[in-house]
């Protein structure tokens, strides 16, 4: 009750708040007047990215000048929606190709007209199928009926039309405004979360407010649990009235329960990601620049996500709640399972920021100024960690090394698809640049691989031998989770595929792994280079004999 004592007094001020009330009011007439005059507008132009839901169909008009062969070929063709005209000027939008089809001087032509879109290379590639599959019927059975010879090739050539529109009912829309700009409008409200939590928290110090409301009775923690179930409830109803105008503008989008739910823990997550920003800012001029950086990543993000969803289609993408969110308001179909992990997971992510910052704002250095820096925050949640296992050294640090080898992966995966994006951008693909990359690779992949055995050194957790043996293991956890990265990045969804994967690694790149991962806890306890030296050429010479045995 006394959270919502709190979350009552945060919306009467954000409502108080004019300037945050015009922005709100200026935000939602600008979307009355934009997007239906960018729906038109798109749905005659050239930018057009398929949504999602449109993968599984390529819409094809067809010219027939054959006699029904090509028009009849093509039909059996599950993966084409096939519509028969009588000129090539009958075509209207809604079409990702026209295949023109006619017979000079004994010869079958068929001309291609593909859409600039990224289905043109599927249905390229779908025609040039059919097309073998005629010729084999064209040797074998029709070879009076078409008039064509036996050695007679059958030529495709391809142009582009002009644009391509997704049809929803009796109007028409275009691919790229579907599938981005109006889930991004969607989004909009958790870019609002960064101005109403700095004012809540930031502009609470600096209005000298602070020290009344955490000398109140009311606990510290329900003041955070007060302003963040606030902050919700404002944001999630402004994204329920714009999911009204969008169905009084008549624009395509499933209001479920599913949408609202994926966007009600979205919202959850970064206000509470916010919040814990403006906690670890000693002002306005600082929290700005924090939120700014988080807000572009987040943009950023957002667009990466919903473009490579497309792009690489893969299950995985339903398991990511901003991609699964533009799926369920396109009315696509969706997997249960992955609404319910991806749903779970945002949830879990908000409830231990929130978390987070409940424990905070206990600490005076945080709520009255001259905070601690997150180093030293972090540095202290680790004596916590290591004094819970002071007396169980060998479980704690197997557990540790547990827990941090997807963050020693990950770190590397990003250092090295950064690196690698620079040398191969910079130099090509020479065997100079593939050999430094590879170097290069296996020095992040060491470096950060014994993560986990920086602070256990700090606090006198390691020996010589201990050093060897928690290296080794993180080694192996390297290689645990790199294994499955690989399994399921080669869709090795097969039990007995992914079986296959994980005995021919264990027998040979666990005992890399193991190996160097050893050095590299030598390393790391002795700060002599040359262990490190000696696992990074290790690591690179067996990288490249791989290389070699597979060319």
């Amino acid at each position: 009750m006394r959270s919502i004592v709190i979350a009552r007094r945060e919306i009467l001020d954000i409502l108080k708040n004019r300037k945050l009330m015009l922005a709100f009011l200026f935000q939602t007439i600008a979307i009355l007047a934009l997007l239906p005059a960018f729906s038109s507008l798109l749905s005659h132009g050239n930018m057009a990215l398929p949504m999602p839901s449109l993968v599984g169909f390529v819409h094809l008009a067809v010219v027939d000048h054959t006699g029904g062969e090509i028009s009849g070929i093509l039909s059996r063709d599950d993966r084409l929606s096939i519509t028969l005209l009588n000129s090539p000027e009958e075509i209207g939008g809604g079409f990702s190709g026209l295949l023109v089809a006619k017979k000079e001087g004994g010869k079958l032509f068929v001309t291609l007209y593909l859409g600039k879109n990224v289905k043109a290379r599927l249905l390229e590639n779908i025609v040039k199928e059919d097309m073998g599959s005629l010729k084999s019927e064209v040797i074998n059975k029709k070879l009076k009926a078409l008039n064509i010879g036996y050695k007679s090739q059958i030529e495709i050539k391809r142009t582009f039309l002009t644009k391509t529109v997704v049809q929803k009912g009796k109007k028409e829309y275009s691919s790229f405004f579907l599938a981005y700009l109006v889930p991004l409008v969607l989004l909009f409200p958790l870019f609002f979360s960064g101005s109403l939590v700095m004012d809540s928290f930031i502009g609470e110090k600096d209005r000298k407010t602070i020290e009344p409301l955490v000398s109140s009775p009311i606990p510290r923690k329900d003041i955070v649990r007060g302003k963040f179930l606030g902050i919700w409830l404002v944001l999630f109803s402004l994204a329920g009235i714009w999911f009204v105008l969008m169905k009084l503008l008549s624009i395509p989008v499933a209001s479920s329960p599913a949408s609202l739910f994926l966007l009600g823990a979205l919202l959850a997550l970064v206000i509470a990601i916010a919040i814990l920003q403006a906690m670890l800012s000693e002002n306005i001029k600082e929290a700005n620049i924090s939120m700014m950086v988080f807000y572009i990543f987040l943009f950023i993000s957002i667009i990466l996500i919903l473009s490579l969803g497309f792009f690489i289609p893969s299950k995985i993408f339903e398991f990511i709640p901003v991609s699964l969110f533009a799926k369920v308001i396109s009315g696509s179909s969706f997997s249960l399972y992955a609404f319910v992990v991806s749903s779970f997971l945002t949830l879990a992510g908000a409830a231990i920021v929130l978390r987070i910052d409940e424990r905070l704002i206990y600490r005076d250095d945080i709520v009255f100024g001259g905070r601690a820096s997150i180093l030293t925050l972090a540095s202290e949640a680790m004596d916590r960690y290591f004094s819970f296992f002071e007396n169980r050294r060998i479980g704690g640090s197997i557990l540790f090394i547990i827990l941090l080898a997807p963050v020693s992966f990950s770190l590397a995966v990003i250092l090295e698809i950064i690196s690698g994006f620079i040398i191969f951008f910079l130099f090509g693909f020479s065997w100079l640049a593939i050999v430094f990359s590879i170097f290069l690779f296996a020095f992040f992949e060491e470096a950060l691989k014994p993560l986990a055995l920086y602070p256990m050194k700090l606090r006198g957790w390691l020996d010589y031998r201990s050093s060897l043996l928690a290296g080794a293991l993180a080694g192996a956890m390297f290689f645990s989770v790199e294994t499955l990265a690989m399994g399921y990045l080669l869709k090795l969804n097969i039990p007995e595929s992914l079986y296959a994967l994980i005995v021919l690694r264990v027998f040979t790149t666990l005992i890399m792994h193991f190996s160097t991962g050893g050095a590299g806890g030598v390393w790391v306890y002795s700060g002599k280079f040359r262990y490190l030296a000696l696992a990074v050429f290790i690591h690179a010479f067996f990288n490249i004999a791989v290389l070699g045995a597979s060319i």
